[in-house]
């Protein structure tokens, strides 16, 4: 009985349970690097601009 529980279930879908795993931040890194670099420019954008009028 317990060999029967010890046992683990099959994969759903017949995947490779020892192969890589896939995340899905690589789908929008792109979209994250450009995100950061708009709001880093901007930053220091309003930064130099506060600077200079006072």
């Amino acid at each position: 009985m317990s060999s029967v529980l010890s046992q683990t279930p099959p994969c759903p879908g017949g995947c490779d349970p020892e192969g890589p795993l896939e995340g899905p931040i690589n789908e929008g890194l792109p979209y994250l690097i450009v995100a950061g670099l708009l709001l880093g420019t901007a930053v220091i954008y309003r930064n130099k601009t506060k600077k200079a009028s006072i």
